[in-house]
């Protein structure tokens, strides 16, 4: 009890400068989580999107960057369907578009697609062949722009009627505007082509089967790369380096909580020099002694963990409700994410007090005594 106290006391003596330094971790925690949060919950948009659909595969241009870069003749999709193993194909040609002040996903999707079967009509209908310049919209999507059935979007030169609005279980999904295959093309000034290429199996849970067939496509169609709905996130090179900088910038905001913690337990060991002599005197071991000091590490390690939890988490929804970002972020907090969290916090602890320490093992009581 007397070793709790006196570490709180210690902490408590310079309060403004235990504050700072528990901020300093705990804005160091808060932009672990908002920055590596941000790039799972795109992942998982992009994951929940494609599973939301019942896609089994997906087909792009091979080496592309990133797949909304992807352009392919929409003349493959009739030749991948004959493949044996393959059960349904469909062409979709997907960009991003500027509309009022933001950004939103755009699809276009041919009148046969099976995609047309995933939606949940909530108002309206699906488009017919008298609705040439006609689109559903995202529940989310319609939310955010406040449109209904019946009005109508000024998009790229050309007035788009909103006949339907939709609802999906992904996030994405529900951000996105859904327009007929031709007409997107025409707007796009990309006739005859698709972006990406949607394909079903018969027997998407048999590991060989699948194996074979994507080896067989990959086979005839060179140009393509072909892979399962769960590779795609990992095979996305923009979201690969997006999460590499989320990364870097999050060591360098670790390394700066280290740095916060050393120098305020290095300046309270100096200011502390006669006071761990007394204790030295008075029979305390040196491994107890170090044991104070790395528990003081520790306190302010926890509380601005603490801190930076809640401040990561509330920053992360506000991240993935800002108006640009709405639908392109599905955030979600896995108990793994946080346990890595947490050992990334303590061993912010740890490391920050080894030094400073290491510092009051060297002092010698006789010499500590002698400080003014």
């Amino acid at each position: 009890m007397y070793f709790l106290s006196i570490s709180f006391r210690n902490l408590w003596r310079r309060p403004v400068r235990s504050c700072l330094t528990a901020l300093g971790v705990a804005m160091a925690v808060a932009t672990l989580i908002a920055l590596v949060g941000t790039s799972r919950g795109i992942e998982r948009a992009w994951s929940q999107s494609m599973s939301g659909r019942g896609i089994h595969m997906l087909g792009f241009r091979k080496n592309s960057v990133e797949i909304l870069s992807s352009t392919i003749d929409q003349r493959v999709v009739d030749q991948i369907s004959k493949v044996d193993g393959v059960k349904a194909v469909c062409g979709e040609l997907a960009d991003l578009v500027t509309i009022g002040a933001g950004v939103i996903g755009v699809a276009g999707w041919p009148a046969d697609s099976f995609l047309w079967n995933t939606l949940q009509i909530k108002k309206g209908r699906l488009p017919g062949p008298n609705d040439p310049n006609s689109a559903l919209l995202g529940q989310r999507l319609a939310e955010r722009l406040n449109l209904r059935v019946g009005d109508t979007i000024p998009m790229l030169e050309v007035k788009i009627e909103v006949i339907g609005i939709f609802q999906q279980a992904s996030a994405l999904n529900e951000s996105t505007m859904i327009l007929p295959l031709p007409l997107l093309q025409k707007l796009l000034s990309k006739e005859g082509k698709v972006t990406v290429i949607n394909l079903r199996l018969f027997h998407p849970d048999d590991i060989n089967k699948a194996a074979a067939i994507r080896e067989r496509l990959n086979e005839l169609f060179p140009g393509l790369s072909f892979l399962e709905t769960k590779e795609v996130t990992e095979a996305n090179q923009m979201i690969t380096l997006f999460k590499k900088i989320n990364w870097s910038i999050s060591v360098i905001a670790l390394l700066m909580g280290l740095f916060f913690i050393l120098n305020t337990l290095l300046m309270a060991v100096n200011e502390r020099v006669k006071e761990i002599g007394i204790l030295i005197a008075l029979g305390w071991r040196k491994m107890r002694v170090m044991a104070l000091v790395m528990f003081e590490g520790m306190l302010l390690a926890a509380m601005g963990s603490a801190a930076g939890v809640l401040i990561g988490l509330v920053g992360l929804r506000r991240l993935a409700s800002l108006k640009h970002l709405q639908g392109f972020i599905d955030p979600a907090f896995s108990t793994f994410f946080l346990l890595e969290v947490v050992l990334a916090a303590t061993m912010l602890g740890i490391l920050g007090t080894l030094y400073p320490a290491w510092r009051t093992s060297r002092l010698r009581a006789v010499d500590a005594l002698k400080q003014e």
